[in-house]
């Protein structure tokens, strides 16, 4: 074979591959350690789901552990090799929170909120003017949008 040639691609370079790392026990055991791991949260989520089937959804207990295992599957494909992290959501729930005291918020009740939330007037007011910007935001349009859209496309050479 000619050696500028190599039908793969890159031209393998053996001199530069280093050996191959023999396995330890403690390589396995880390191994296996990790393969016990993500079965139990798997299980654990094909039993987190099973129950909120049951709970919420009222399913028949044979279609809740059915369902649970298929949601579990498609998630262990879907995400498959991803390093995951869930977090608490407590985000998710402060904006859910924030949104509801800004739809509730009628421009004078800062101290009935105050008294209804338990937070401070600074906070509420905090929460009201980022209400008001996302609001501000959402509805301004975007002038440079509309002339891009419509601005004629010229070609450079």
């Amino acid at each position: 074979m000619h050696p500028l040639y190599w039908p793969f691609g890159a031209r393998p370079l053996a001199h530069s591959v280093p050996p191959t790392k023999t396995l330890q026990l403690s390589d396995l055991e880390s191994i296996q350690m990790a393969i016990k791991r993500t079965t139990e949260y798997l299980d654990d989520l094909a039993n987190q789901v099973e129950q909120q089937l049951l709970t919420r959804a009222k399913l028949a207990p044979h279609m809740a552990k059915q369902i649970a295992v298929e949601v579990t599957d498609h998630m262990a494909h879907h995400w498959g090799g991803l390093n995951l992290y869930f977090g608490k959501g407590l985000l998710r729930r402060l904006s859910h929170r924030d949104q509801s005291i800004y739809d509730s918020f009628t421009g004078s009740n800062f101290d009935e909120l105050v008294r209804k939330t338990g937070l401070t007037e600074r906070q509420i007011y905090r929460i009201v003017e980022q209400g008001r910007k996302f609001e501000r935001t959402r509805r301004q349009v975007d002038m440079f949008a509309a002339a891009e859209e419509t601005a004629p496309h010229t070609s450079r050479k």
